[in-house]
């Protein structure tokens, strides 16, 4: 299925590819939802807008590339590989698989939602910014700011992220933070949970600057932590159990 322009509805608008791929200019529908669906093909799409309503868009055999995509309720992508070149924005939660490739940007990954949820590997070219306004932040993969920052906020809920890498600065702010993997930052890194603790797993690495870590209303439970320069902790109790190594101690 080719479409040489964009599809606009006025109740909601769905395009189903049973044998091939779903390509297209623009998807908008100014009520109700975007149901896209390639099931033996890829997702080629442009700007995609659901005013009211959820975006849905699958490509179980396939990929998705997508421009900014605006849900006015829940944003749901499921594929192979997912690449975006705008803003994915919900009002209600953004759910974004992918099962073989990455979740990637060749500029700038920008992602919000009242809570996200990401599975499979995070990249962008630039800066990676994920952004829960009520809810939790969850990525289960690898998150990756080829060059740029990395910058993940949940303030009202939680962050549970995997390994982080970046070639400039890390900065996670949420109610809770659960640090499964190793953060490494070559600039500097920011950790600070709001009301709640913050656990770090594996190593937080500040390489190219300092390291902060807040939790001024909970306990902090460590492993490692490494910095060029300072290191400045602020927490209710500290559980360490690995070390903490500063260019100025």
């Amino acid at each position: 299925m080719a479409l040489s322009g964009a599809a606009l509805g006025g109740t909601g608008v769905s395009l189903v590819s049973t044998n091939g791929n779903v390509t297209g200019n623009g998807v908008t529908a100014t009520t109700g939802p975007v149901t896209v669906t390639a099931s033996n093909g890829n997702a080629s799409l442009g700007t995609v807008a659901a005013t009211t309503g959820s975006v849905g868009i699958t490509a179980a055999a396939g990929d998705i590339d997508a421009a900014a995509i605006t849900a006015g309720t829940s944003a749901t992508l499921s594929a192979r590989d997912i690449d975006l070149t705008g803003k994915l924005d919900a009002t209600g939660a953004a759910s974004l698989t992918a099962t073989v490739g990455d979740i990637s940007s060749a500029t700038m990954l920008e992602i919000e939602g009242a809570s996200v949820a990401l599975a499979g590997i995070v990249r962008a070219a630039t800066n990676v910014i994920v952004t829960a306004s009520t809810g939790n932040v969850s990525i289960g993969g690898p998150v990756t700011a080829q060059a740029g920052d990395v910058n993940v906020r949940a303030v009202a809920g939680t962050i549970t992220i995997e390994d982080v890498s970046a070639t400039g600065d890390v900065r996670l702010v949420g109610g809770t933070l659960d640090i499964v993997g190793t953060v490494i930052a070559q600039g500097a890194a920011f950790l600070q949970a709001l009301t709640g603790n913050v656990t770090v797993h594996e190593t937080v690495t500040a390489a190219g600057g300092t390291l902060v870590l807040d939790a001024a209303n909970g306990d902090a439970v460590l492993n490692r932590l490494a910095a060029l320069d300072d290191i400045m902790i602020n927490v209710t109790d500290l559980d360490l159990s690995g070390s903490i190594s500063a260019g100025d101690e």
